[in-house]
């Protein structure tokens, strides 16, 4: 009867370390999620890190067209 008190004793407390843990863990990660890279960022840094400009010499503007002027050219949709 001890030994049966014993066991049932040791998963409790082993049961309640690792939800300790796990609990723990989750609490302590950070909740930060990395910041995506707009168009104009990536062909920025396309243009300084893999066809070697160094931007700091130009004045590098970048703008963004409307999603609608995108799928057409000059007012005429692609078929």
């Amino acid at each position: 009867m001890k030994t049966n008190s014993k066991h049932k004793l040791l998963i409790t407390t082993t049961m309640l370390a690792a939800l300790l843990v796990c609990s723990a863990y989750a609490a302590l990660m950070p909740n930060v999620h990395a910041a995506e890279m707009t168009v104009q960022q990536k062909g920025l840094a396309v243009s300084s890190d893999v066809l070697g400009f160094d931007l700091g010499k130009y004045n590098v503007t970048t703008k963004e067209y409307p999603q609608t002027s995108a799928m057409s050219y000059l007012g005429v949709v692609p078929q």
